[in-house]
């Protein structure tokens, strides 16, 4: 067995025996021989063992003590699943996505602000329902963002195919009926009763279903005339959000483009929301652009969607 190997067994071994500091003595014994001999391919794995390492380190017989040592802890521990992380892409190979997990799973319960990045991480490399969900949900959890902002996030959702739970649509229906955007609720219930999400009958959605159904919902012929009598950059801008509820994306970025520069709108949400048509519509250079104009509080969101965008062939 390669020495380095042995090492590597041998730390984690005596970390499970309770030895954490020989364990993590051995580890970083390891490391300062991988790094110096240049042996690359094994420095991920001593990285990872020495982070769980560092998890099982520091108690105390004061609760509080002991709480602020394993908080600690925990920030040195991600800080070496970020190295296991980084070794591993240098050394041209995929870190696997039991490591994305443990590095998002310690950072969030540490509230440390990294967790946000390495979700965005986990999502980038294993893009699929439960990595972009559980990215979105610590960004939403740790940032709470506003109305318009949670909507933005759960259209994200719907479009990377990780809105799957009663919560989710409940939320999505909210926030979409909070905005006067009546049409997008009532698409986000007919989308969860066709995958079987939504119960219709259910206490969550029996009074929401029942109070869409006297809420005006604007078709493209509405939306058409709106645009025509429309007279300030925000009307315009709503107009596009409820292109966007029908599907219309080409229409909805259209009337973004219009909106921007005009008094009274912000240019974060315009930019934010003509990318997000342009995402959705088909054009990955020009949502880029758009996303890439995102600044402020929005920018982050804005990295959300850049995501998907990027991620798509």
């Amino acid at each position: 067995m390669n020495h380095l190997m042995f090492c590597s067994e041998m730390a984690e071994g005596l970390g499970r025996a309770g030895h954490v500091a020989d364990g993590l003595a051995e580890a970083e014994r390891a490391i300062e021989r991988c790094q110096r001999n240049e042996e690359g391919w094994i420095a991920a794995e001593l990285l990872r063992i020495q982070g769980e390492l560092l998890l099982w380190q520091g108690t105390s017989r004061d609760e509080a003590a002991a709480t602020t040592v394993r908080q600690g802890r925990k920030a040195d521990a991600v800080a070496a699943f970020q190295r296991a992380i980084q070794e591993s892409l240098t050394a041209g190979q995929k870190p696997q996505e039991a490591l994305y997990k443990r590095a998002v799973g310690v950072a969030y319960d540490a509230q440390l602000p990294v967790a946000t990045d390495l979700g965005r991480q986990w999502a980038s490399a294993y893009p699929g329902p439960d990595s972009w969900r559980n990215a979105i949900a610590i960004y939403r959890n740790m940032n709470h963002p506003d109305v318009e902002g949670t909507l933005d996030l759960l259209r994200l959702m719907q479009a990377t195919g990780s809105l799957n739970s009663v919560p989710d649509y409940d939320l999505f229906v909210s926030a979409a009926a909070d905005q006067s955007n009546f049409v997008e609720a009532q698409a986000i219930i007919d989308q969860g009763i066709a995958a079987k999400v939504i119960d219709p009958a259910s206490p969550v959605f029996r009074d929401t279903i029942a109070a869409l159904k006297t809420k005006p919902k604007a078709t493209s012929a509405d939306l058409a005339e709106a645009t025509k009598t429309a007279v300030s950059g925000m009307a315009l801008l709503r107009i596009g959000d409820r292109y966007f509820g029908l599907g219309d994306y080409a229409k909805a970025a259209e009337l973004y483009r219009t909106s921007i520069g005009k008094t009274g709108v912000d240019p974060n949400i315009a930019n934010l929301h003509l990318g997000m048509a342009l995402a959705r519509s088909g054009d990955k250079a020009g949502a880029i652009t758009a996303f890439s104009a995102v600044t402020g509080t929005r920018a982050d969101i804005a990295k959300f969607w850049l995501l998907y965008v990027q991620s798509r062939s």
